[in-house]
C-alpha cells in the first residue's frame, strides 16, 4: 500500500514547483474477467477456441483497441505540450503503451484473493455463482494493482477522459447530472484543479446505488480495501457488527429495513452493495491521508496557502469522478432531446431489449452501453429464448 501520513484536519494541496514527477493516476491496465480466458483460451483446460467474431471477445478486443488509441493519442499532445514549455519537460513522459491487459480465470483470481483478503479465500473457491466471484476477483486486483474494470459485456462508445470530467455534486443524482447546464446558481459546476486527481472511479444509477460494470482505482485504495472486509461480512450475514450505526439506519430506511447477506440477498449483488456501502463509510480524512501518501511518493509537497485548490471541497468529492446510468429510453432524456444519434441496440427478446440500451454518460457524453447483445443468457440476449 502507498505510504500515508496523518493530516487532521486538513486538506492536501500540491504545487508545480514543488513536484519532481507527473501526478499520479490510476494505471493504465484494462482488467477482465471471465470463467476462462477469451483471449488466450487454454486448450489443455477445455477452454473454447479463441474466436474474434464471438459477441463478447469481439467487445473485449474493441474495449482494448479504443482505449489504446486513446491513450496514445493523450501521450502523443503531452509530449507536444512538453516542447512547447520545455520548462516542465522533465516531467513529461515519452509514448507509453497500454500497460497491461489483464484477463482473470478463477486461478489468477483465487491468488489474488488469498493475497488481498484472506477472508475471503475459503468464500470464493464456494462460491458457484459466477458473478459474484467476478466480484470478489474484480476488487481484490484493484485494491492491490489498481486499474480500469470493465465487465466483458460493456460497450465502449467513447473512451472516458477523467480530465474532461468535473468534480461531482455533493450528493450525486442521475437526473442531476443530466438535466447540468452549467447553471452557476442551482447546477454550480466545478472544474478540478491540477491536485484533485482522480483516485476512484465507478457508475451511479437511477436507484443512487453504484453500478461496478465499470470501476476504476488506484492501487490500495481505501474504498477497495473495505469493500473486501465488507464482503466477509455480507457472507457471514453480520453486517450489523461492523458497520457503524448511522449507516446502517440509512441502510435500512434505504433498503425496506433489509440489509442483504449471502444467505438473503433479496437481488442485491455482492459487488456492488459492498463496494457503495465501502464507498460511505470510508472517511474524508481517510482518503485526505491516501492521496497525501501518493502525492508524497510522486514528488509533491504540502502547500496549504495555494489559493487555487479546492481545500473547502470534501475529499470524496475531490478524489473521485462518476458515470451515470439511464436508458436512452428514459423519459427524462426523451424531454431533454438528448442522444439521438446513439444507435439503439436490439435484443432478440423484446422485455429485456430495455437492457440493452442503458448507456453510462456524464455531462452530455455517452461513453459506454452497460451491455451489449450477448449469444449467452444474461440481461441483454442476443437469441429471443432467453428470458
Amino acid at each position: 500500500d502507498s505510504a500515508v501520513s496523518a493530516v487532521g484536519n486538513e486538506t492536501y494541496s500540491g504545487t508545480l514547483q514543488n513536484r519532481t514527477s507527473d501526478p499520479p493516476r490510476i494505471p493504465r491496465r484494462l482488467i477482465f474477467t471471465h470463467n476462462y480466458n477469451l483471449l488466450n483460451p487454454s486448450e489443455t483446460d477445455g477452454d473454447p477456441p479463441f474466436n474474434a467474431k464471438d459477441p463478447l471477445t469481439a467487445n473485449v478486443l474493441h474495449t482494448i483497441e479504443i482505449y489504446q488509441k486513446f491513450w496514445n493519442a493523450s501521450d502523443a499532445e503531452a509530449k507536444l505540450r512538453s516542447k512547447q514549455h520545455p520548462n516542465k519537460k522533465e516531467i513529461m513522459t515519452e509514448k507509453e503503451e497500454i500497460e497491461d491487459v489483464v484477463f482473470l480465470a478463477d486461478d489468477d483470481c483465487m491468488k489474488l484473493v488469498h493475497k488481498a483478503e484472506p477472508r475471503l479465500v475459503k468464500l470464493f473457491s464456494h462460491e458457484r455463482f459466477g458473478r459474484w466471484k467476478a466480484d470478489i476477483c474484480r476488487a481484490a486486483y484493484l485494491y492491490l494493482h489498481g486499474g480500469y474494470f470493465f465487465d466483458t459485456d460493456v460497450g465502449v462508445i467513447k473512451p472516458v477522459d477523467f480530465d474532461a470530467l468535473d468534480i461531482p455534486a455533493a450528493v450525486p443524482d442521475v437526473v442531476g447530472e443530466l438535466r447540468l447546464k452549467g447553471d452557476k446558481l442551482n447546477n454550480p459546476r466545478i472544474i478540478p484543479e491540477e491536485d484533485d486527481i482522480v483516485t476512484f472511479s465507478t457508475v451511479y444509477n437511477r436507484q443512487g446505488q453504484f453500478h461496478q460494470a465499470f470501476t476504476a482505482a488506484m492501487p490500495g485504495h481505501p474504498v477497495m480495501k473495505r469493500s473486501l472486509e465488507y464482503m466477509v461480512a455480507f457472507y457471514k450475514g453480520n453486517f450489523g457488527e461492523v458497520l457503524p450505526a448511522r449507516i446502517i439506519q440509512d441502510l435500512l430506511r434505504a433498503n425496506n429495513n433489509f440489509i442483504p447477506s449471502k444467505e438473503n440477498a433479496k437481488g442485491m449483488a455482492l459487488g456492488s452493495y459492498t463496494l457503495y456501502v465501502a464507498f460511505r463509510t470510508t472517511s474524508h480524512k481517510e482518503w485526505e491521508e491516501y492521496v497525501r501518501g501518493l502525492m508524497e511518493d510522486h514528488g509533491y509537497t504540502s502547500a496549504h496557502e495555494s489559493k487555487k485548490s479546492h481545500g473547502d471541497i470534501f475529499a470524496k468529492r475531490r478524489y473521485a469522478r462518476y458515470l451515470y446510468e439511464i436508458s436512452l429510453d428514459d423519459e427524462e432524456v426523451t424531454r431533454l432531446g438528448l442522444w439521438a444519434d446513439v444507435p439503439r441496440q436490439g435484443a432478440g427478446f423484446v422485455r429485456r431489449r430495455s437492457f440493452c440500451n442503458n448507456v453510462c454518460f456524464a455531462g452530455r457524453q455517452v461513453y459506454f452501453y452497460s451491455r451489449v447483445p450477448d449469444s449467452r443468457p444474461g440481461p441483454c440476449p442476443i437469441e429471443p429464448n432467453f428470458v
